[in-house]
């Protein structure tokens, strides 16, 4: 009859997975704490990379461990020692995520707060107010007191935004302006006087194309007027011009080219060849060939092309060249560019491109209408 032999380690090993199951809840409790404090406070735990734990994070890991380990050897049981080393192994981890937050390294403080600083300190590019451009445009359109203009431009808070905003509508209305029949000298007095009030120089609104079609629509309303435009003027001009010369207008990155002819013969022969010895035959029969010319352009040059109220000049480092207009036998038209034909003996013509063909067109056909 067999007797029932109690294992005498039965009852520590029950008590020690009470034990270990109570440091389970206390370190469950205790790790969802830690996480949700980590994920509020600081992003970057997420990460798994061991070299972002502090250095008091890492002693803590490290002590545990050992400690762990100590308490596996020292048990009674194989099995309790296993169950009690990872048991202090969570509640490791669990302190060491806890200790990495009460003693960051300051290193990473001070990457933190040197990125913090960096966003800080990065100019936020400054935006035109929609609503108070539409407002702003509709009042210089209708040529409104400046001191109305004025009032609406102080309601925006930013004085950055305030720029912004008033050239932005300066340029809307300019859109509208040079689309007139005629532009009033009224109005042309108003929006010198605006950009005098407000301080807008040239160099800041000459980038926008609605100021250059302005201006542009302003020399061909003088020119048709009999009047010399005066409104471009060239700082250190390599043009040597005459006494009383004046420039309407200058056209940079101007290709030149000119008309190249190609001149070949072609035709064929007619008759038939007879064999005279190994090698050597005799036709018999003529040959008719006719002139072929084909022509091209060329391109020949890149520079400036500038318009005055007595020639036309074309600069470049390689070759320039003057056109007076009396010279000048005919024009010819492009959308993006003008041909001259001078009135010389055998002279072709010449042709400039990247342009405004249409408004250079309208400059050079009605020059004579200036005294």
């Amino acid at each position: 009859m067999s007797r029932y032999v109690r294992d005498p380690w039965a009852k520590k090993t029950k008590k020690g997975m009470k034990t270990l199951g109570k440091m389970a809840k206390v370190g469950s409790a205790l790790g969802a704490a830690a996480y949700y404090d980590v994920k509020q406070t600081n992003a970057k735990a997420k990460q798994t990379d061991f070299s972002v734990i502090p250095i008091a994070g890492k002693i803590t890991f490290l002590v545990g461990v050992i400690f762990a380990i100590y308490i596996m050897y020292s048990a009674e049981n194989f099995i309790l020692g296993f169950l009690y080393f990872f048991g202090i192994l969570f509640l490791t981890v669990i302190a060491t995520v806890i200790v990495s937050l009460v003693f960051p390294n300051s290193s990473n403080d001070s990457d933190s707060t040197a990125s913090t600083s960096t966003a800080i300190s990065q100019p936020v590019k400054p935006t035109y107010s929609e609503d108070k451009a539409n407002l702003l445009k509709s009042q210089i359109v209708q040529m409104k007191p400046l001191e109305d203009v004025n009032r609406i431009v102080l309601e925006i808070e930013s004085s950055d935004i305030q720029r912004e905003t008033l050239k932005k509508a300066l340029d809307m209305a300019l859109g509208e302006i040079k689309a007139l029949d005629e532009i009033p000298s009224s109005m042309e007095n108003y929006i010198k006087s605006l950009m005098e009030r407000f301080s807008l120089k040239d160099d800041e609104t000459e980038s926008s194309k609605n100021y250059v079609e302005y201006v542009k629509a302003l020399v061909i309303q003088d020119i048709l007027k009999g009047r010399i435009p005066k409104r471009v003027t060239l700082d250190n001009s390599p043009i040597n011009m005459q006494a009383g010369e004046v420039t309407i207008w200058a056209f940079v990155n101007v290709v030149y080219y000119e008309e190249v002819s190609k001149r070949t013969t072609v035709g064929a022969s007619k008759g038939f060849s007879v064999r005279i010895a190994k090698g050597i035959y005799y036709r018999e029969g003529a040959f008719k060939g006719e002139p072929l010319i084909t022509s091209s352009l060329q391109a020949k040059y890149s520079g400036a092309l500038i318009l005055t109220n007595r020639n036309i000049y074309f600069y470049s480092a390689a070759r320039s060249m003057k056109f007076p207009y009396k010279k000048i036998i005919s024009f010819v038209p492009f959308e993006d560019g003008l041909g001259v034909q001078p009135d010389r003996t055998n002279a072709k013509t010449v042709y400039f491109k990247n342009l405004d063909g249409r408004f250079a067109f309208n400059i050079v056909s009605n020059i004579n209408n200036l005294s």
